[in-house]
């Protein structure tokens, strides 16, 4: 695991700065991160999974969580880093299971909480300002901005606590169902080129179209069209930062007909696979 060196001292125990970037190779920090996409477009791939990222997207990440991201378009990623020490919000917090500790003490989460939580980016959540207000603050540093940066910090993983948990359960799910999906979940993304959803299905222990209202509830597709999702996705990370022949890339994506993978894939992105590469990589 390659961990960056991050500007993070153990007096001030936080640091708040601008990354503007095409891609970030695959890394982990030894601190907790908190990361808002404030303009452009791309995919982020955390813990294994890749996922579209856009403007106002906002993670938070506990200590050690390998990721990496790149723009899907000419324009670069315009990010926003907000690293800390654990302890910059109190005594006793485990970095590596920081989010699950805080979520017990600010809001009260009695569930396991995940070790990343990704929000969308919404202008109503007025999470932009907020950053931007603590990269102010950070910059000028006058009297008292670690105090105000603690408060800030703290309103901010509230409300990105709250709206996660209003996520999860505004799917109307039972805590059951919603582990149910989320096995099925990890399952097709450990092994997107052998992955079979009929038995994916099965082992879920309900029926098909019953698990597949359960699906879309909580993912919003149907787990065909996920599937597919996650294929193409993995597709485009391949194709922009692999030198791997699109064969290759089509048969590790799970496809078995090149024709057929040509096709979603232009839907998918309106561009073929070799229009994509010209214009985003492939720097292997």
């Amino acid at each position: 695991m390659l961990y960056l060196e991050d500007n993070v001292n153990d007096v001030e125990k936080i640091s708040i700065e601008y990354d503007n970037t095409f891609h970030a190779k695959r890394h982990a920090h030894k601190h907790i991160e908190v990361l808002y996409f404030e303009k452009g477009s791309g995919i982020h791939e955390i813990d294994g999974q890749g996922i579209k990222v856009g403007n106002g997207d906002l993670y938070i990440l506990d200590s050690g969580i390998e990721h990496s991201f790149h723009a899907c378009d000419e324009s670069k990623l315009l990010l926003v880093n907000i690293m800390f020490l654990s302890e910059f919000m109190g005594d006793g917090i485990d970095k590596n299971n920081f989010i699950d500790e805080i979520a017990k003490r600010l809001v009260g989460v009695k569930s396991k909480m995940p070790h990343f939580i990704h929000l969308r980016g919404n202008v109503k959540q007025g999470y932009g300002v907020f950053v931007k207000d603590m990269l102010s603050e950070y910059a000028n540093k006058e009297q008292g901005y670690l105090k105000i940066l603690r408060n800030s910090l703290e309103v901010l993983l509230i409300k990105m606590l709250r709206d996660y948990i209003k996520g999860i359960t505004g799917t109307n799910l039972t805590i059951e169902q919603r582990l149910r999906v989320e096995t099925a979940i990890k399952t097709i993304e450990s092994d997107l080129k052998g992955v079979d959803a009929r038995l994916i299905v099965e082992s879920s222990g309900y029926c098909s179209k019953y698990f597949n209202i359960l699906f879309k509830r909580y993912t919003g597709e149907n787990i065909i069209g996920f599937i597919r999702k996650k294929r193409l996705e993995y597709a485009q990370t391949q194709l922009q930062t692999t030198q791997k022949s699109i064969e290759e890339i089509c048969f590790e994506s799970g496809y078995s007909d090149i024709t057929h993978f040509y096709y979603n894939f232009k839907q998918f992105c309106q561009l073929t696979p070799n229009q994509y590469r010209k214009k985003f990589g492939g720097s292997g």
